[in-house]
């Protein structure tokens, strides 16, 4: 609803004040008032809300200035106009200076600068009117949230006692599932160790360099996580196929196998999905051998489609198959995966070659040479594969010596013969 606007006119002329009604009779959004004098304006103001109060400077008893100086005082919100002749422009504008007079008209008035200045004076208004109802709103908000505040510092601190009471058995909860999922991927890998022991090196590997790229692209620790338990179980879906194939081209594989490896993502995938709390690691499993233009196997996504660790993976995957299944070098390896970049994620590919750079390639250019167990160090690239007795097998040729791998041979060392030579590159 349009607010009505109360508009008073004072002065001592009836003709004046006749031209001024005439010019805003048609206005609907005016309510407008007329007074003779200053003692009647004062009058009128008492007994209504008025709006914009339009005075002559020349009456007899209360001047013009005189009436806006006592209205200001007693109706602050009603903006107040003078009316003066050319002659007394200069006290007109002591008045506007003092705060008295929201601005002066001269006489005689152009009539449409008039209803210009009433219409900027009501919208002035409206401005007004609208920013003390939304302060009024803020305090109101304001106070709301002081007391919605109080009520959630104590709901917090009501639910912070009832977590801090449960948070032991929690992490007593939380370790058994994280234990169950290392005994569980250790059961695997063994398994698939004594079945295959080429392919168990090559998902120990991919495991190990998965690791080493999520920490290089400082990914959080709990995906990181994820990731490197899927790249170590990528392809447990792979048990029952024929080994005499991992040394051969897939151009090479009769019809069965090839439908068989195929299917080995979604193979490892129903293997794992079956262990509790393993739901995320299966599906990366399953889309390890997606391509980022789609081309891959066994949904055919791409992109963003294809989960972030399947996506690390496809590429440490292939890279390992190239050294280790077809004998090339570290850095043609390398060169292979950037000439076939239209099946990688970019970034990932890009960053993956920073870190092979820097830890692998440099491995072309040195030599073999035969170490006992005890004097391993960091830096080493084992070239001969650590077993662990009829156990089966610890850690593949092709390992990268860490701080992580001696501490495991460390931790083993009753089971090791440290004095076994090993070859190693270095």
């Amino acid at each position: 609803m349009k607010t009505k606007y109360h508009i008073l006119f004072v002065d001592d002329e009836k003709n004046i004040l006749s031209s001024l009604k005439r010019i805003f009779f048609q206005k609907k959004d005016y309510q407008i008032y007329t007074a003779s004098s200053g003692a009647e304006a004062l009058e009128i103001l008492e007994a209504n809300p008025i709006d914009i109060l339009i005075s002559d400077q020349k009456m007899p008893g209360i001047k013009g200035t005189e009436l806006l100086k006592r209205t200001k005082a007693d109706y602050p919100n009603t903006l107040r106009i003078l009316l003066t002749g050319y002659a007394d422009v200069q006290s007109s504008i002591e008045a506007i200076n003092k705060g008295e007079v929201y601005r002066y008209l001269t006489k005689p008035w152009n009539d449409e600068e008039l209803k210009m200045t009433i219409k900027k004076v009501t919208e002035f208004l409206d401005l007004k009117r609208k920013n003390a109802e939304m302060e009024a709103k803020i305090r109101k908000q304001n106070k709301d949230l002081a007391i919605l505040t109080k009520k959630l510092d104590e709901k917090v601190k009501e639910r912070t006692a009832e977590l801090e009471k449960s948070l032991e058995m929690q992490t007593k909860i939380g370790l058994v599932l994280k234990q169950n999922v290392t005994d569980s991927i250790s059961l695997l890998l063994n398994i698939l160790s004594h079945k295959n022991e080429q392919l168990a090196a090559h998902s120990l590997r991919v495991g190990e360099m998965t690791e080493q790229l999520t920490q290089y692209i400082r990914l959080n620790p709990k995906d990181s996580g994820l990731i490197y338990d899927a790249a170590l179980l990528h392809d447990i879906g792979l048990l029952d196929f024929n080994s005499y194939l991992f040394n051969k081209p897939m151009a090479e594989y009769p019809d069965e196998d090839l439908k068989a490896y195929y299917q080995h993502p979604v193979i490892g995938e129903n293997i794992i999905i079956t262990l509790r709390n393993f739901k995320t690691i299966a599906k990366i499993v399953r889309h390890h051998h997606e391509n980022a233009n789609g081309s891959g196997f066994p949904d055919g996504i791409y992109g963003n489609q294809i989960p972030l660790g399947s996506r690390i993976i496809r590429i440490i995957n292939e890279y390992d198959n190239l050294i280790y299944r077809s004998d090339m070098s570290f850095t043609n390896s390398l060169n292979t995966l950037l000439n076939q970049n239209i099946y990688y994620e970019q970034d990932i590919l890009f960053k993956f070659a920073e870190l092979v750079k820097h830890f692998y390639l440099p491995f072309d250019n040195k030599n073999k040479m035969k170490v006992k167990i005890a004097d391993l160090q960091t830096g080493m690239l084992l070239a001969e594969s650590i077993f662990l007795g009829d156990k089966g097998l610890l850690i593949p040729h092709g390992m990268l010596i860490t701080e992580k791998v001696l501490s495991k041979i460390s931790s083993l060392n009753q089971l090791i013969n440290q004095e076994q030579r090993l070859s190693i590159i270095w």
